[in-house]
């Protein structure tokens, strides 16, 4: 008895450690809904939730060439939805998605909660094709006929890349809150 008690836990410890494979997708999760993205708060000092709100009504209208959001509630919440490529390069074979996603911004004095999420991939670079949300689109990756070891790497370079654009995107709106206002 006391060996199969102490065999099974081992097993147990075992699967634990090794038992966990790497699926290739280094995005994380938000907290709200499970889904990938990513959310940041950004502390300012001495700045009024209106003047963050319409720093980034600003820096969201130029970026996406669009005045129209989703939600618009002034200082409180601004959402967005938007695009941007993704490169993905498995055995030398270059791709390039769109990836859209949604973009959400909640203002305090102070302060504003960057929400990066529920991103859809369209598998041409001009987005003409049929949009995929994200989570499923990694899950059709299994099905390709190279393998599971092809599809990891897929996830790994398509995972890179939307990391790389959403980080960008999240650094490029901050220092646009954190300029300072030159008057002339």
């Amino acid at each position: 008895m006391k060996q199969t008690t102490t065999l099974i836990i081992l097993l147990f410890v075992f699967n634990l450690t090794f038992g966990q494979k790497d699926d290739g997708i280094k995005i994380p999760k938000t907290e709200e809904t499970n889904k990938y993205g990513f959310t940041e708060i950004c502390e300012l000092d001495n700045i009024t939730a209106k003047e963050l709100y319409n720093l980034t009504k600003l820096f969201l209208t130029k970026k996406h060439s669009d005045k129209e959001f989703f939600i618009d509630i002034p200082e409180k919440e601004l959402y967005d939805n938007g695009s941007f490529p993704a490169d993905m390069n498995v055995s030398n074979i270059p791709m390039t998605y769109t990836v859209l996603y949604i973009i959400s911004c909640e203002f305090k004095e102070n302060k504003v909660r960057i929400t990066i999420s529920d991103f859809k991939v369209s598998t041409n670079s001009q987005g003409t094709t049929s949009e995929v949300v994200l989570e499923n689109h990694f899950n059709n990756m299994n099905a390709v006929k190279r393998g599971k070891k092809y599809a990891r790497k897929m996830k790994e370079s398509l995972s890179k890349s939307i990391i790389e654009q959403s980080e960008k995107l999240i650094s490029e709106l901050k220092q646009n809150l954190t300029k300072k206002k030159t008057e002339w």
